[in-house]
């Protein structure tokens, strides 16, 4: 935010011009995009954006905390307690030992993995309400000229840990381990959605062909945790600005069994890949 306010009064004086800001991110910087895009601070610091595999409303991202099992874990990890101090206790710790106890703020430490504390969090200042329910309202900036894309095979980014273990494959069973406990699928556990993702991601004529089952888990992450969420915003963008402009690298709308890799294991577009 002060870097965009620095722009605007300074660029200038460096030949650029204040009313042509583009802002573009990856990731994490795609959500900082998007994420630009609904908060009322931003309002006329930039004026055109580009979001990379990284949207706002993915429920990996901008929660509400309302479980205190990651907070009471932060502060035994920070050795500081709850209570009034502990901002102020917080704010004694060095950059190394905040990030050295956020690292362990993840499954199976804590019975989830969504990652509340760690993200921007509804404040009712920077993000007034959750940011997948700003889009659906049409509360975001509406003179935004906005590009948003996401690659192919997203979700490969869950099997690059456990490379070694998958490259003959996966289990049925470890991907509905997978789906259970670590799939942020969204912002509630749901048995019925569960039942539905494994009713969708099965290849039927061979529930257990391994490669499949492998690809299969990572075109769930892929679709719940970047391809659904950035058109969920692409469609609210495009209700305003017919002029918004969705880029994905593959129709994610193709059959399933079209969806089932047949290129060389864990090759295609990944998550990590954008920029080589």
């Amino acid at each position: 935010m002060l870097a965009l306010k620095w722009v605007q009064a300074n660029i200038a004086s460096f030949g650029g011009d204040p009313n042509k800001v583009t802002i573009f991110g990856e990731s994490a910087g795609g959500v900082g995009v998007s994420l630009h895009l609904v908060t009322p601070l931003s309002k006329r610091l930039f004026h055109r954006a580009i979001i990379q595999s990284g949207a706002a409303s993915s429920p990996l991202f901008c929660g509400k905390v309302s479980k205190t099992a990651q907070v009471e874990l932060f502060t035994k990890l920070t050795n500081c307690t709850l209570g009034p101090n502990l901002v102020e206790c917080l704010r004694s710790k060095t950059a190394e030992e905040i990030t050295t106890a956020q690292s362990a703020l993840t499954y199976p430490n804590v019975d989830e993995p969504l990652q509340d504390i760690l993200a921007p969090t509804v404040d009712g200042h920077f993000l007034p309400d959750l940011p997948g329910t700003l889009f659906k309202a049409g509360r975001f900036h509406p003179n935004i000229d906005v590009i948003t894309s996401f690659n192919s095979n997203e979700g490969a980014l869950y099997a690059m840990p456990m490379i070694n273990s998958l490259k003959d494959g996966m289990d049925r069973h470890v991907f509905e381990s997978f789906t259970k406990k670590q799939l942020i699928y969204g912002r509630e556990k749901s048995k019925i959605l569960e039942e539905l993702i494994f009713l969708e991601y099965t290849n039927y004529e061979d529930p257990n062909d391994k490669i499949a089952v492998r690809q299969l888990m990572m075109d769930s992450a892929s679709h719940s945790d970047f391809v659904a969420p950035a058109l969920l915003e692409a469609n609210a963008l495009a209700k305003v600005r017919l002029q918004e402009i969705s880029l994905s690298l593959r129709n994610v709308l193709l059959p399933l069994h079209d969806r089932i890799s047949t290129e060389p294991p864990l090759v295609r577009q990944q998550h990590i890949h954008h920029q080589q």
